[in-house]
């Protein structure tokens, strides 16, 4: 995990460097809305489409079904699909070095964090890598995940798997009865192409919230610590049903530890008790997590009602309403 963590921040601070070219943005929903992003996504579908070319051409001109032939294959493959992972994840990294960037020149008089924390801090909150110190809070977020929301996140992602060779498939089979039926193994260029555009553009996505919530955090930090302070209970009790990793809720959480040092036991965090005091605290720890809620986390929110305040401020941060964001915190 080190060395990953290492080696992603090793090449983002190669690119943030390269990406101090001034370009001025007047908010970070500028940054996002801006047609830079294209540029990655165009790049993304460039690499699905050549790295799968050795691969194809392999196919249909060489190909032979012998022992020799199908080891080739392998090794071409392999080789293909490493580079192209390889290079997603530069493009990936470039992507975050630029949006880091300009967000820390929009923001870098506001929170009162240096600029190598601001990057290192972003860089691990996209990547959901755990700090190097990580505080025992007498947590483990993973410790409640119901095994039908496992089910269901091992079918989607096998599903998201297939669906690329389903898809290859059955252009194969169409265009095989056709005059590009000897063509037809090409048609994966274009469609690895499609499917890696699509990913990237997705996970870019998910990422551009990540930061949101990193963002809305700092405003908590700076503006609401001890109301903060006095309600950590209730964020452990959030990040109890969190059902995965949080680097953001992490970051809250040693933030707050390093103001004021807490230890509480598990039946002290998990008391319903604590639900009552700040339900619009409760609303935005909810809003944090950008992917489906599991039914549990259904029950607290309609329990509480605060469901609507939830989506509501889920949609303020995917369109980077920070403006509603922060009339909403000051209400806290």
């Amino acid at each position: 995990m080190q060395r990953l963590n290492k080696w992603g921040m090793s090449k983002v601070y190669f690119f943030y460097n390269l990406s101090k070219k001034k370009r001025n943005y007047s908010s970070v929903k500028e940054l996002f809305n801006s047609k830079i992003i294209y540029i990655p996504i165009f790049l993304s579908f460039l690499t699905g489409f050549i790295f799968t070319f050795p691969i194809v051409y392999f196919e249909i001109s060489l190909y032979d079904n012998n022992l020799y032939q199908v080891f080739s294959y392998f090794i071409i493959m392999l080789i293909s699909v490493f580079l192209e992972f390889y290079f997603l994840f530069l493009l990936g990294f470039a992507t975050l070095a630029y949006y880091t960037y300009h967000i820390y020149q929009i923001n870098k008089d506001k929170y009162g964090i240096s600029e190598d924390n601001f990057l290192s801090s972003l860089v691990l909150t996209v990547m959901e890598l755990p700090a190097e110190k990580i505080i025992n809070y007498n947590l483990n977020p993973y410790e409640y995940v119901q095994h039908r929301v496992i089910l269901f996140s091992l079918i989607y992602k096998g599903k998201v798997m297939m669906t690329n060779f389903v898809a290859k498939f059955i252009l194969k089979k169409v265009l095989s009865r056709t005059a590009l039926r000897g063509y037809s193994a090409f048609i994966a260029m274009p469609i690895t192409g499609l499917w890696d555009a699509i990913i990237f553009h997705s996970t870019i996505s998910k990422s551009k919230y990540k930061i949101i919530v990193r963002i809305i955090i700092l405003i908590l930090l700076k503006d609401k610590l001890n109301i903060l302070k006095s309600n950590v209970k209730l964020i452990l009790y959030r990040y109890y049903y969190f059902g995965e990793y949080s680097n953001n809720l992490d970051f809250l959480l040693s933030n707050i530890y390093k103001n004021s040092k807490f230890f509480y036991s598990k039946e002290e965090y998990l008391n319903l008790n604590i639900l009552e005091n700040n339900q619009k605290l409760l609303a935005i720890l909810f809003s944090f997590k950008e992917s489906s809620f599991s039914p549990i986390e259904k029950d607290i929110m309609k329990k509480n009602k605060i469901f609507d305040d939830v989506k509501a401020l889920k949609k303020h941060i995917k369109y980077v309403e920070l403006d509603s964001i922060r009339t909403y915190i000051e209400k806290i």
